[in-house]
């Protein structure tokens, strides 16, 4: 689900949609040709979306769509592009992950422009092994440097890498030792932030915030916080320069420069959808809080499902619950 001027798309029933965010009507529809499941809106760029399906021949598609007439401006076989992936869209190009492998594809056309294997499937022999597949998530791009974290709940190692955008040519790697796994990775200024979660009992969630320096992968700051007991993992997002950790039972803030903790509280943000900012408000399925205290605000919108998708665009919050979509103004 995106929003670009006064547009919102998303994809529902098979097909990808365009509404005026203002009159609610609808722009156009996308239908693609033999589809088995509905198409995965993926990426949003300057005029143009990028999305995943698979065909009834199980075929992974990539395609691109004009989005000012959603007609399709090309498809192309993926066998790694999977709408369970995270992909990355800068400038020409598209990065995304398989497995340990990091992948960057010509936004133009689709076309691999180049695979790095980062990491092949550890402790093969093991008595993890069957939970040790390599795993790559969170893929942000900032200048000329792609970074990600590494690492699934049972292997080793776990960790922060920076590959050059260009050619995937290793710029460093930073082996973190923590138990549990990596929920959230962002970057903030020169800072590349990881946020992990450890299950040390059955009483208490420990949620630990690694920031390194991109350019040199030192570490600047790590801070940790048992947010109490969750059965889901937490929800987290950066609101300009605040990073926010919610699970089920409570919520904390930080400050994405220092680590410092700025407030928590005992209020869900609501799962699995993160909140979104928008002035000094903090958007939740759950309600509305004060960004800069924490403290609950009364809102003038309800959010039926948190099993909803949602955005702010033009003062204006827009969910999405299945292939129902809502349009509420925020004061």
């Amino acid at each position: 689900m995106f929003a670009e001027g006064d547009k919102v798309f998303f994809d529902a029933d098979g097909s990808s949609y365009c509404l005026n965010t203002v009159k609610g009507n609808l722009l156009w529809e996308s239908n693609l040709p033999n589809p088995n499941d509905r198409p995965m809106l993926i990426a949003n760029g300057t005029g143009k979306l990028y999305g995943t399906y698979i065909t009834r021949s199980l075929e992974q598609i990539l395609f691109c769509i004009d989005s000012q007439t959603g007609n399709i401006l090309w498809r192309s076989n993926c066998e790694d592009c999977s709408s369970h992936n995270e992909y990355t869209l800068s400038k020409d190009r598209i990065y995304t992950y398989q497995g340990g492998t990091v992948i960057s594809m010509n936004s133009y056309n689709g076309n691999i422009i180049w695979e790095k294997v980062f990491w092949e499937k550890p402790d093969k022999n093991g008595p993890f092994a069957p939970f040790g597949t390599a795993s790559i998530n969170g893929i942000v791009q900032k200048d000329d440097n792609l970074l990600f974290y590494y690492g699934s709940y049972h292997s080793t190692p776990k960790g922060i890498a920076c590959l050059d955008r260009e050619s995937g040519i290793l710029k460093w790697r930073q082996d973190i030792d923590f138990k549990g796994v990596g929920h959230y990775f962002t970057v903030f200024g020169n800072k590349a932030i990881l946020i992990t979660g450890d299950y040390p009992n059955i009483q208490a969630m420990t949620t630990t915030l690694f920031c390194y320096d991109i350019d040199n992968g030192k570490e600047i700051w790590r801070t940790s916080k048992n947010l109490g007991y969750s059965d889901t993992e937490p929800v987290n997002t950066l609101v300009g320069d605040k990073i926010i950790v919610s699970n089920e039972v409570a919520s904390a803030c930080f400050d994405a420069s220092s680590g410092r903790l700025l407030w928590e509280n005992k209020f869900s943000c609501g799962w699995p959808w993160p909140p979104v900012g928008y002035k000094n408000l903090l958007i939740t399925p759950n309600g509305c809080l004060n960004l800069t205290n924490g403290t609950q605000v009364k809102q003038t919108y309800e959010i039926k499902s948190g099993w909803m998708r949602y955005l702010i665009t033009n003062n204006r919050l827009i969910t999405l619950d299945g292939s129902k979509v809502a349009c509420y103004e925020i004061n």
